[in-house]
């Protein structure tokens, strides 16, 4: 079986690395994206089966790619939607525009790995169905 695909978007190369070795290391595959636009070529390129995505970024936005993503055919892909601010305000528009999990930073990598294996599992459950 392969390994499943993460796509993490975040304009941070530092956090990008961070993240990329936390996820990498617990046998997933991780694509990663500067922002939400080039996300959306990369999703096109090859679909990933989780994403991952910051809230603030140039260009677009985590809030606004998942509203751009959540109106594309088959874009049912679980999304985990990450924040910095814990603005009530932003975390209700994430889950309103389809986010399937809200963290607000600071999170454990821990916290984080656990929430993208319980979301892949449902998904998987769900297609099973």
């Amino acid at each position: 079986m392969s390994a499943k695909r993460i796509l993490l978007i975040d304009d941070n190369p530092a956090i990008v690395r961070l993240m990329s070795v936390v996820i990498g290391r617990q046998g997933f595959a991780v694509t990663t994206a500067r922002n939400g636009a080039e996300a959306l070529i990369k999703i096109r390129e090859s679909r990933p089966d989780l994403i991952v995505t910051d809230y603030d970024m140039p260009e677009m936005n985590g809030l606004a790619f998942i509203e751009e993503f959540r109106q594309q055919p088959n874009s049912g892909i679980p999304v985990i939607f990450l924040s910095g601010d814990s603005d009530p305000a932003n975390i209700e528009a994430a889950r309103m525009a389809g986010a399937d999990l809200c963290l607000c930073k600071p999170f454990s990598h821990e916290e984080l790995t656990r929430h993208i294996r319980e979301l892949l599992d449902a998904s998987a459950t769900e297609k099973e169905q």
